[in-house]
Formats: C-alpha cells, sequence, structure tokens
C-alpha cells in the first residue's frame, strides 16, 4: 500500500503569528501574577503553591495549540483519504466519497459551507481544523486554510462531509476517480 501526500494551501504566517500572540497574552498574564505577589506578598503561604500551579498551568497551555498548527496535514494512504488535525484523525474510504465526487468552492461564495460551530478542534485566523458544524447544519471534518479554493467532499454512506484546503485539488480528484 502506498501513501500519497495531499500538500495543503499555505495560510501564511496567520496562524503562527496567532499562536505567538496567544502565548504572548498567557506570558504576560503569569508576569502580572508575579508582579502582583512581590508587590503584595500574600498573608496566607497556602496561596503559593495554587499561584504557582496556576503559573505553570498559564505557560504550558499554548503548546497543544502550537501541535494543532504543526501537525495538519493529509495524504491517502491504500484506499482510505487520511485527515490530522492535531486533536483528531478522520479516516474514509475513497469509495465513499466518489459518489458525490470532489467540489472546489470558495467559502467566501458559498456561505452556507462555512465551519460556524466548533465541535472539538481548533480556530484561529487561518486555520479552521477538526470537526465543524456548517451553516447549512452539516458536520463536517474540516482543514481550512485558506477560504478562496476548499475541496467539498460529501460521503452519504458515513453522514459527513470534508472542508479541505489543498495545494492541488484535481490531485484528490484524480485519486477517488480510480
Amino acid at each position: 500500500m502506498s501513501t500519497t501526500e495531499l500538500p495543503l494551501q499555505s495560510s501564511g504566517r496567520k496562524p503562527i503569528v496567532s499562536s505567538l500572540v496567544i502565548v504572548g497574552i498567557f506570558a504576560l498574564g503569569a508576569l502580572g501574577v508575579l508582579i502582583m505577589m512581590a508587590l503584595h506578598p500574600p498573608v496566607d503561604r497556602k496561596v503559593i503553591p495554587l499561584t504557582a500551579a496556576f503559573l505553570a498551568i498559564m505557560c504550558l497551555t499554548p503548546f497543544p495549540l502550537m501541535r494543532i498548527v504543526s501537525r495538519r496535514r493529509a495524504f491517502v494512504d491504500g484506499g482510505d483519504l487520511v485527515m490530522v488535525t492535531g486533536v483528531g484523525t478522520k479516516r474514509i474510504a475513497l469509495a465513499n466519497l466518489r459518489a458525490l465526487g470532489l467540489d472546489v468552492v470558495d467559502l467566501n461564495r458559498r456561505r452556507e459551507l462555512i465551519p460556524r460551530l466548533r465541535l472539538w478542534g481548533a480556530s484561529m485566523p487561518g486555520l479552521n481544523a477538526g470537526w465543524f458544524k456548517l451553516r447549512n447544519g452539516e458536520k463536517a471534518f474540516c482543514i481550512v486554510t485558506a477560504q478562496n479554493r476548499v475541496s467539498y467532499l460529501r460521503s452519504a454512506t458515513d453522514n459527513v462531509s470534508l472542508l479541505l484546503s489543498l495545494e492541488n485539488p484535481d490531485q484528490l480528484k484524480a485519486l477517488i476517480a480510480h
């Protein structure tokens, strides 16, 4: 069984910049807590371990987000399309996608296909990855890095939609056709 990588469209630096901004906000929050503790030491020493735990959580929280941003990918393995988002993986048989095929859509024009409600995943400027409810009510597994050229697939067998920002949608279309 061979594996065929499906390169994703670049979203520029948006997810990386968003992640760095979030890390910066958490770091500033932790710094603020440390400054306040230095200026106003707590009367009860039991507060110090709780504060240390809070600071540790604040410093570690952004790392799962960085993992999500860096691990997204799509590939065809054997007869299955595999989408990896960092928080989940969806494997769906290409045979289940043949009936409805692949449509390349512009989400700026097809507003009903825009991921609206995040069920399980990550959403930030330049990236929607994971399970979403679309505006039209469909449940979809998404890796959307750019809105202008998104591959829309629907499997009636699995009752799921897929949105995928591929660099070359024709590559997946050809693999589905075989």
